[in-house]
């Protein structure tokens, strides 16, 4: 009878602390349930690899690859993920903290119960994801694309949106109250049934008809 092969992942995990993991091709890995805290992954490639579950404070994803990636429940601490790639990535329940996601790519991805909290996410790309149920109140959002995302039940509120786009979203039972909305784009979402209590938008927004209620005009004051 043969011998089961050993786990190597906590030795390789002691390895990329030690030595880092910039660049490296980690793709198809499972790290489920490990701490990467401070591990620096920045222009690598974690294609389809397994990261549920792990702890991932202080660490760098810098234009690195997780598309298809499965980040279930992890929990994100000050981190960077300017410019990486999520494509198809699987994050339920994923909670990112006081972390730096500006333009990154979370196109098709399936995230129900996403936590976004106390962090900047200005040019993000969620277009087609299922964010349902997903928390990202005070955060800063402006030229995110949620164009077709599914955001039911999602709380945005107080966020700065400025020149979002939610055009086709469905905003079923979204709250944007007390959101800023200048300049976003709700071209052919469904609005009526999500909550717009003191959320302020200008000339340069639009709407599938008129402003929703609650909704108040103001001047950007940006410009």
């Amino acid at each position: 009878m043969s011998k089961p092969v050993p786990d190597d992942t906590d030795t390789l995990v002691t390895e990329l602390r030690q030595s880092g993991a910039m660049k490296k091709d980690l793709s198809g890995r499972s790290f489920a349930g490990k701490d990467l805290s401070g591990i620096v992954f920045a222009f690598g490639k974690l294609v389809g690899a397994n990261l549920s579950g792990c702890k991932m404070h202080t660490c760098g994803f810098q234009r690195a690859d997780l598309s298809s990636a499965n980040l279930s429940n992890v929990d994100v601490v000050q981190s960077v993920l300017r410019t990486a790639t999520l494509v198809n990535a699987t994050l339920a329940g994923a909670s990112f903290r006081d972390s730096g996601l500006m333009a990154a790519d979370f196109t098709g991805a399936s995230a129900p119960g996403l936590r976004l909290i106390d962090l900047v996410a200005v040019g993000t790309v969620f277009v087609r994801c299922d964010l349902s149920g997903a928390s990202m109140r005070d955060v800063g959002l402006s030229r995110a694309n949620f164009t077709q995302a599914n955001l039911k039940n999602a709380q945005l509120n107080r966020s700065r949106l400025i020149d979002a786009n939610f055009a086709d979203a469905v905003l079923d039972g979204t709250d944007f109250s007390e959101t800023q909305l200048f300049g976003a784009d709700f071209s052919h979402a469904a609005i009526d049934k999500a909550t717009f209590k003191g959320a302020k938008y200008d000339a340069a927004t639009k709407w599938p008809k008129a402003p929703p209620e609650g909704a108040v005009f103001a001047l950007n004051p940006n410009d």
